[in-house]
């Protein structure tokens, strides 16, 4: 997390040196927590049960602890006859939100242990709130007091112990904490006739003469004053047609004050489909790239004016949802775009914020999926094409003069509803045989890995480890050179010396991928794991001179490639029940 949270003072590279070959051996052995002490809160049920079960299989010294001094005795008696050494684990009953239990069981375990080496703080309750029931705040009080302040206090008073050990402490949250899914569509016409009516000269564009006459007519109409709009007909997947959209903007009125960046393309895709790089490619270059070059042409004009760039993105950037492959991915690309730019571009006076629509509606009539949107939407209705206008022209206006890098999420609480209901905690648990089988579940032998960009840095040290755990691997990068020598490498940590198999080839390159994939099948019949690490990562800002060509690069390798890759690998990783691993960078998330 520190890391993280560095990132804001620019601190993030990536070094060359890493750890020796007995640090990468000693991972074979990294789930054998024999000699370890195992603090496990909330452990005479559900997960904690799991959790401490597992924990005495793989040789650790466990306590159970929970409020119930049955059920703390069941679970202690079953996980000592699942120790290998058959360990007895030490029993504390207790209640959290109290400070004498807490020290109780702190206490206990260092006095029968001598040491703490993890905490696991899963103790939890959740009963159903709601904002107007009668006992609500006492049910928050007690919610906070278990689920939040016991934990502090925990971790307060262990830290002097953990400290001791270089221990871990291991928190056990919800997905209800995080964010779910849904739909969008165009209310780029919307946006245009609100900026009217408020006052604006307005630019109306579009792909059809046809649709912008009749837009551009009924603005002028709507325009308190009659201005008439600049009508401007073209495809922005063209720099000649971005050009001419500028151009004309600023020769028709002097200057550029607010950039909206609505005009997006949003058709259904799945990895398997055999279409789905031409798609891929459509999709990107209309809902992302054409939006780049757009800021790019216009940021000298709206620095003139103190100007604002206001970014429709989609509630599916959030979340994701199987049958947009391609949109989701380039509107979380725009919601990070959006973050960047913010901070390259607030220095020069020049704002930028997006907007997430949820489900809104273009026809008369609902579509059977805007009325089951309606349905879960907890205002009771889809959205309309001006619930988005309201949102641009307040971030447009001097009321959100201190709001920039900001994501304004305008669909009626949709996504928040998504998961009422779906989420749930059964007691249904995997045989006890599946518990056992974690202790090997780093033996990779006889297991196929191909990993990206492996002949150097992380690439490197994960093809390493995989061959240590022994897996048959694949060694693949750009240079010849760099392969031979990171396979000699590979090879020699191998504990069965297998021989690596090398690919070099260029990953934005169909031939060389089809490559990669047709070579690893034809050596080891299969693939089991796809680990995509490649990557590139000039750095770039909005105002230099050959922006576009870096990011069509960086996007080639770091995105499109590993799309291509997966497209490939998924007939081969079915027959495998197998696993894509995709290297990314917190830098994706701050």
């Amino acid at each position: 997390m520190k890391f993280l949270i560095a990132l804001m003072c620019g601190l993030v590279c990536i070094v060359s040196a890493d750890y020796s070959k007995e640090d990468y051996k000693a991972v074979a052995t990294s789930r054998d927590f024999t000699g370890s002490v195992v603090v496990v809160t909330g452990s005479s049920s559900g997960i904690g049960e799991g959790i401490v079960k597992l924990f005495s299989i793989l040789g650790a010294n466990v306590v159970v602890t929970g409020r119930k001094a049955q059920d703390v005795q069941r679970v202690a008696k079953e996980v000592q006859e699942l120790s290998p050494l058959k360990l007895k684990p030490l029993e504390v009953v207790g209640d959290l939100t109290k400070t004498s239990d807490i020290n109780n069981l702190i206490d206990s375990t260092v006095k029968t242990f001598g040491k703490i080496d993890v905490l696991v703080n899963n103790a939890g309750i959740y009963p159903e709130t709601n904002i107007t029931q009668s006992d609500l705040l006492s049910v928050w009080d007690q919610v906070f007091a278990v689920d939040l302040r016991a934990v502090v206090e925990l971790i307060h008073r262990s830290v002097p112990h953990l400290e001791k050990t270089n221990g871990t402490i291991i928190d056990i949250s919800s997905v209800l904490s995080l964010a779910p899914v849904c739909i969008t569509t165009r209310p780029g016409e919307g946006i245009v006739k609100l900026f009217s009516i408020l006052g604006a000269n307005v630019v109306v564009t579009g792909r059809k003469a046809q649709d912008v006459q009749r837009v551009s007519k009924e603005v002028q109409e709507l325009s308190p004053l009659k201005l008439k709009p600049l009508e401007v007909v073209g495809d922005l997947t063209k720099t000649s047609d971005i050009n001419n959209l500028i151009d004309s903007t600023v020769k028709t009125f002097g200057k550029i004050d607010v950039l909206v960046n609505n005009a997006g393309i949003y058709p259904e895709t799945n990895i398997t489909q055999p279409d789905l790089l031409s798609v891929w490619d459509q999709v990107f270059a209309v809902d992302l790239r054409a939006v780049v070059e757009l800021i790019h042409r216009s940021v000298p004009h709206l620095e003139k004016t103190n100007g604002t760039i206001i970014d429709i993105s989609s509630v599916l950037s959030l979340a994701p949802t199987k049958t947009m492959l391609a949109y989701a991915p380039a509107k979380a690309g725009l919601d990070m775009l959006t973050k960047i730019l913010a901070l390259e571009l607030g220095p020069k006076g020049i704002r930028v914020n997006t907007v997430n629509p949820g489900t809104i509606q273009n026809r008369d009539i609902l579509t059977p999926i805007e009325k089951l949107s309606a349905k879960y939407t907890p205002l009771g209705r889809v959205g309309q094409p001006l619930d988005i206008a309201r949102a641009v022209a307040f971030l447009a206006s001097t009321d959100a003069h201190f709001i920039t890098g900001a994501n304004v999420v305008v669909d009626g609480g949709f996504l928040s509803a998504l998961m009422c209901g779906l989420v749930c905690i059964v007691s249904a648990d995997y045989p006890i045989e599946d518990y056992k089988a974690v202790a090997k579940s780093r033996d990779f032998t006889g297991s196929v890995v191909v990993v990206t960009g492996s002949s150097s840095g992380i690439g490197e040290g994960i093809v390493k480890l995989f061959s240590i755990l022994g897996a048959n691997v694949v060694v693949t990068g750009r240079t010849a050179q760099d392969v031979q020598r990171v396979a000699k490498e590979v090879q020699e940590l191998s504990p069965l010396k297998l021989k690596p198999l090398e690919v070099v080839g260029d990953l934005t390159k169909t031939s060389d991928v089809n490559n990669l994939i047709d070579s690893t099948v034809k050596t080891f019949s299969k693939i089991d794991v796809l680990v995509n690490n490649a990557g590139i990562y000039p750095q770039t800002n909005i105002t230099q001179t050959d922006l576009l060509s870096v990011w069509d690069q960086i996007f080639a390798v770091d995105l499109r490639a590993v799309v291509e890759l997966i497209h490939r690998s998924v007939p081969h990783l079915e027959k495998t029940n197998g696993t894509i691993i995709d290297i990314s960078s917190v830098a994706s998330l701050a």
